[in-house]
């Protein structure tokens, strides 16, 4: 970890608030200069994120979260982890992230395609968080996590297909249901299925009334070149 700079406070009530504060500076952002009019950092992969905010809440709480905590085994007798843990107020909060890239003209970034698979994982993240939740208070808040410059994500899949069951748009809702993939995830996975126990609403951030004009059209169809960074976050009930 680096150096701590100051230390702020941080409460279960805005946590919320603190993760996207965040995420919005370093990850968000990262396509823009900094205050001196060099380019920002850029990252990459997954890991990349999950240091860079684990440096921040450090920074700027003197919080040390843990990464990939392990919570137990499944059902199935497999490990279980979550990507990040740490406490707020004696209480443990979760997180699962993903990152998910989209190849700018400069060959900056790479294509990570798979969209269907990546929200699948996505709707998984939310169920393992409910799951801990619920499991004997296991984490008291959980997070799951998607940040992305690959507008697949955020805009709506063609109703005649099966991975539009698992769209991400704004204003979707995310309902108390089992959804089932209906293609082949991974091999990892025996049950493509995904039960959530609440229902969730997606909000996308930045909202597309808050983008550039350049950057905002009707439907969610943002530009597609992979320079618009946006963040979704949905809180486990």
């Amino acid at each position: 970890m680096s150096e701590r700079t100051a230390k702020n406070t941080l409460t279960l009530e805005n946590v919320r608030e603190e993760l996207m504060k965040i995420i919005k500076k370093e990850f968000i952002s990262q396509l823009d200069k900094d205050e001196s009019g060099k380019d920002k950092k850029h990252y990459y992969n997954e890991a990349q994120i999950q240091y860079k905010l684990a440096v921040e809440l450090y920074k700027n709480f003197g919080i040390e979260p843990t990464l990939e905590w392990y919570v137990g085994k499944w059902d199935d007798g497999t490990k279980k982890y979550i990507d990040m843990v740490f406490e707020v107020e004696g209480k443990k909060v979760g997180i699962e992230l993903k990152y998910k890239n989209q190849k700018l003209k400069t060959g900056d970034y790479t294509n990570q395609g798979a969209q269907n698979n990546g929200k699948f994982h996505f709707f998984k993240d939310i169920e393992r968080l409910e799951m801990l939740k619920g499991d004997k208070a296991k984490i008291e808040k959980g997070f799951a996590i998607l940040i992305t410059n690959d507008h697949l994500y955020w805009n709506a899949a063609k109703t005649e297909t099966s991975v539009a069951r698992f769209n991400l748009c704004d204003g979707e809702k995310l309902q108390e249901k089992t959804y089932r993939a209906d293609w082949r995830v991974q091999q990892k996975y025996k049950d493509v299925s995904v039960k959530l126990s609440k229902s969730y609403t997606v909000r996308w951030e930045p909202a597309a009334a808050d983008m550039p004009e350049k950057d905002n059209a009707k439907n969610n169809n943002t530009k597609k070149d992979g320079k618009t960074f946006r963040c979704l976050i949905i809180e486990v009930k």
